[in-house]
């Protein structure tokens, strides 16, 4: 019996800028795709917790690395926070223009191409 394989190239990093991952706490309730744009929650008990990016020029701080659900409790969870990626493997919000898009990680070492 024969089993066949198809390869589906993830291309998601763009230039020679290698992504590099660290590791955050996601709040509660939170359930996301991989390459999701987060944003750290001010309002949040601790202060420090991820959820997902709003849209807010500026405030996005990175991309999760995994699709990750926190609905159960607070999680810790791995997110890309430095590298160059492909504007179209990240999952938006709805309803972004590319100038949103470009200006999501403004002040990290995040760049969309």
């Amino acid at each position: 019996m024969s089993q066949t394989e198809t390869f589906e190239q993830d291309d998601f990093i763009l230039g020679p800028d290698l992504p590099l991952s660290v590791v955050g706490t996601l709040a509660q309730g939170v359930d996301v795709p991989r390459l999701t744009p987060v944003m750290v929650d001010s309002s949040g008990s601790s202060g420090d917790e991820f959820v997902a990016w709003d849209g807010t020029p500026g405030t996005a701080v990175g991309l999760t690395c995994f699709a990750e659900s926190s609905m159960l409790g607070v999680k810790g969870f791995s997110y890309y926070n430095k590298g160059s990626f492909r504007s179209t493997a990240i999952n938006w919000p709805e309803d972004l223009t590319e100038n949103q898009k470009q200006i999501a990680f403004v002040g990290t070492a995040i760049s969309i191409g």
